[in-house]
Formats: C-alpha cells, sequence, structure tokens
C-alpha cells in the first residue's frame, strides 16, 4: 500500500513539475499570439489544480495508510487508538498521526502554491533565453543575388496568398520581404522562424488553397524560399523539417 500511494504522489509531483514545459509546447504548436499571457493563464489554472490534488492525496493516503495499519480513527484515547497497530508499525504510524494534526489539505497547497508559482516564470525565462541564444549562433548574409531572388519569390508569395483570400499570412510573407529589403538579419530570422511562418495551424507553410494550380506554385514557391534561407546561414533544424525536397548544392 505504501508503495501504490508513493507511485501516485510521485506521478502527480512529475505533472506538476513538466506541465510549464508541456504547456509552452502546446502553445508553440498552436501558434498563440500573446504567448507569455496564453502561458500565465494555462500554466497557473492547470499547476493549481494539480497542487491541490497532490494536497488532497497526501492527506487521503494517510488516511489509507492509517486504516491499513489498523489505526482506530473512532477511539477515544491514544491507547484504544493504536490497540490494533503492530508494534513494528507504531512509529510509522505515529508519524502519520502526526502528519494530519495542524492546518488541513487546503491551507497546505496554498502556501506550497506561493512557493511554487515563481517556477512557472523561470521555466520560461530558461525556454526564452535558450531559444534566444539557439537563434543567435546563426550568421545569415544575404548576397545582393539573393536578396533580389528571394523578393522574386516572396512578392509572388503574397499575392498569391492574398488572392486565395489568406491575408494574415500574405501580411507575415511582407514582414520577412520587408526584413529583407531593410537588410535587417536579425529581423529576418525572427520572422523566418516564428511560429507564423513555420508553425501549425495558421501558419503560411499549412496553408491550404483549393485552387490546384496555385497550391503546387505555392509549395515551389516555399521550397525554393527556405533553400535560400539555408543556403544563406539560417540552417536551423525548423527551416530544414518544413522542406519537401533536397537542398540543391549549386
Amino acid at each position: 500500500m505504501e508503495i501504490l500511494t508513493k507511485i501516485i504522489f510521485f506521478i502527480l509531483l512529475g505533472a506538476l513539475i513538466s506541465s510549464p514545459f508541456l504547456i509552452l509546447y502546446g502553445l508553440k504548436r498552436r501558434n498563440v499570439k500573446y504567448k507569455l499571457i496564453a502561458y500565465l493563464s494555462f500554466g497557473i489554472l492547470t499547476t493549481a489544480v494539480i497542487a491541490l490534488t497532490i494536497a488532497w492525496w497526501t492527506d487521503t493516503s494517510n488516511q489509507i495508510l492509517l486504516s491499513h495499519y489498523g489505526y482506530d480513527f473512532e477511539a477515544m484515547n491514544e491507547t484504544e487508538r493504536f490497540s490494533k497497530v503492530t508494534a513494528e508499525n507504531i512509529e510509522r504510524v505515529k508519524s502519520l498521526e502526526i502528519s494530519k494534526m495542524g492546518i488541513g489539505w487546503p491551507i497546505k497547497a496554498l502556501i506550497t502554491y506561493v512557493f511554487y508559482a515563481p517556477y512557472l516564470l523561470l521555466v520560461y525565462l530558461i525556454v526564452y533565453l535558450f531559444k534566444r541564444h539557439k537563434n543567435k549562433t546563426f550568421t545569415i548574409l544575404i548576397t545582393k543575388e539573393r536578396k533580389h531572388q528571394l523578393s522574386i519569390i516572396l512578392t509572388e508569395l503574397a499575392v498569391i496568398l492574398r488572392d486565395s483570400k489568406n491575408p494574415y499570412q500574405a501580411d507575415c510573407v511582407e514582414q520577412i520581404l520587408s526584413s529583407i529589403e531593410k537588410e535587417d538579419t536579425e529581423l529576418f530570422k525572427q520572422k523566418v522562424l516564428s511560429n507564423e511562418l513555420l508553425g501549425g495551424a495558421g501558419s503560411v507553410i499549412d496553408t491550404w488553397i483549393e485552387d490546384e494550380i496555385k497550391m503546387k506554385r505555392m509549395d515551389d514557391l516555399m521550397n525554393d524560399f527556405l533553400e535560400l534561407v539555408i543556403k544563406s546561414g539560417l540552417n536551423h533544424r525548423a527551416v530544414k523539417s518544413r522542406m519537401t525536397r533536397k537542398v540543391k548544392n549549386n
């Protein structure tokens, strides 16, 4: 019984520790715009429920164990309460009895969460700094020839998206085009690696166009664009994973 209660406790504890990372991953996949606000909203709600569950389970499991060891909750005195407890379990039962005294489990959960809450922000900060450091390891060099090629590709891509009634995605493409024209490589990197371009549902690369000819043309343009991005130095895993053909050597 001890093992079972501990297994359940550690499963809940693991959920409390890992849930901020899972929430961030889910928000990234869903291309959420205000990520920090959404993260804190979902994070506080989810982890508060888990923290309450842990506190409740800790209290409940103690009662289960006390009953398991023969502790009499209805007894009037200590002798009667421990009358059915074997000698080898006396110390364990006394420690369980002490743990049940004092404040109730809801207050314990609240106190625990006060100390846990900064962990949510710490996880967000760590992930943010890690991604920023990872993105800074790329040296981007867009030559005059590639700048011209990229401009042609992105201009046509924006036209196709607007004609297909996808203005949000067209705006994203035009922002990348603007960063190239301004020769702002940091902004270019940020826009290329954004969820708006390479994320999940609603992103440019996952846009579906009913016109088969336009859809095929958009796929070709996206591959051409991503290939030029890689050749310009942004050889990021997110870019390579979205290509549907091999990068040409020339």
